[in-house]
Formats: C-alpha cells, sequence, structure tokens
C-alpha cells in the first residue's frame, strides 16, 4: 500500500524534475538563438569583405582622376575637393569592412596599457584627465587595442575622463564622458554592426572594438554614467 508521504515525496521529485527541465530547455534555446546570432554576425562579415573588395579599386580611381582634374584644372579644385573628401569617407567605412569581416587574431604581448591609451588619445585629439592605478603588465595586441581606445577617444563628447585598475583579475579600463549619454532606445543597440548615431559615423567602430575585446578573452560594455554622460568600460584578463 502506498502511504500518502510517499506519495507527496513523488509529486516533490516529478516536481523539481519537471522543473529542471523546463530550465535546460530555456537554456538550449537561449543557445541556439546566441548560435543564431553569431552565423549572421559571422555571414555579415564575410559580406562585407567581399564588397569591400570590390569597392575598393574604382574607389581608388575615382580618386585618382578627382586628383588629376585639381592639379590640371584649377576652376574645378572646388567640386574635386568635394570628391575626394567623398573618397576619404567611402575608404574609411571600406577599410572598417575589411577590418570587421576578417578574423580578429590578437599577437599578444606583455606590457603596458597606459602607453597604448596615451598614443590613442594623442591620435584622437582630446584633452582628457587621466586616472592610471592598473601598474601591471597586460598580454595583448597594441595595435589592436589601440584601435579600441582611439575609437572610445572619439566617440567621446564634452570632457573625458579615462580610469585603469586591476579588478578581480582583470585590468579594467574605464572611459567616461559628460556629454549627454545615451537615449533608452541607443543603448542595447550600440554595438549592432552599422548602427550609428552620428551624420559621419560607419556603424562599424564599436562592433569591431568588441570583436577585438572578446578576442583578447575580455568584455566591453556600454552604461549611462551618474549623474550625466556615457561610459564605456572595458575588462581584460591580467
Amino acid at each position: 500500500m502506498i502511504e500518502t508521504a510517499d506519495v507527496a515525496r513523488l509529486m516533490r521529485v516529478l516536481d523539481e524534475s519537471s522543473a529542471r527541465l523546463s530550465e535546460s530547455y530555456e537554456r538550449i534555446a537561449g543557445l541556439e538563438r546566441a548560435l543564431a546570432q553569431r552565423s549572421r554576425l559571422e555571414m555579415l562579415g564575410r559580406l562585407a569583405a567581399t564588397l569591400a573588395h570590390e569597392i575598393r579599386n574604382p574607389l581608388g580611381g575615382i580618386g585618382l582622376y578627382a586628383a588629376m582634374m585639381k592639379r590640371d584644372h584649377p576652376g574645378a579644385r572646388e567640386t574635386c575637393d568635394r570628391i575626394l573628401g567623398a573618397v576619404a569617407d567611402l575608404d574609411r567605412l571600406v577599410d572598417d569592412m575589411l577590418v570587421y569581416g576578417r578574423e580578429a587574431e590578437p599577437i599578444r604581448l606583455a606590457g603596458e596599457l597606459e602607453p597604448v591609451i596615451d598614443r590613442a588619445l594623442a591620435l584622437a585629439g582630446v584633452a582628457c584627465e587621466r586616472r592610471y592605478e592598473l601598474r601591471r603588465p597586460v598580454k595583448c595586441d597594441a595595435m589592436m587595442m589601440g584601435r579600441v581606445f582611439l575609437n572610445l577617444a572619439r566617440n567621446a563628447q564634452g570632457t573625458l575622463t579615462v580610469e585603469t585598475r586591476a579588478e578581480g583579475g582583470h585590468a579594467r579600463v574605464v572611459f567616461r564622458d559628460d556629454g549627454p549619454g545615451f537615449a533608452p532606445d541607443v543603448l542595447p543597440r550600440l554595438f549592432t554592426p552599422f548602427f550609428t548615431t552620428r551624420a559621419q559615423g560607419t556603424g562599424l567602430g564599436l562592433a569591431i572594438a568588441r570583436k577585438i575585446v572578446e578576442a583578447h578573452g575580455g568584455t566591453i560594455a556600454a552604461a549611462n554614467a551618474h549623474p550625466r554622460g556615457a561610459e564605456f568600460a572595458i575588462a581584460l584578463p591580467l
């Protein structure tokens, strides 16, 4: 004869098993969505690289002819300058497309991050407050990470502050400005390829930054700073 207590225990076991099974289904569904998103991004990267190669050759020809016309026809200088400016903008877009489509394979060498950040800030031509507390070497590809820091510096609005420190086994780098910050509908889309809120932006800078950081085994996140401004936080393994 089955006791009431045995039935109750059996029901509890069944309920727990059902809950664990439901959690497993949710995890599997999440993994499937992540894999589908990664597959789409990889396909987009390959397509971008193919288009970039197809665009670069005729683009170079346009720039060459515009430069020759500017030299030989002084009256067309203003028009030629506009053409050359457009060619330069497109060339930057092509370069970003090629970088995004290329597999990121960092050459990691131990070194200090602060000089890499300083070079990026100098290249961006921005003045900022520096709060460097890391004082430990980090294994990274200095050229690739320099591209990340340059992009973040160019995205800053208002006064920029850059901080470094060691935190939980990671090197943490924070770029924070005191500008208007991010609108609620913009924040979740910042790292989406070809999404931009800037008239002259390609929409690939932050997507490339995330790709480079993740290739280093790190993370990058964006948030609105308190009381105002925008913040990008990078964590790299020490």
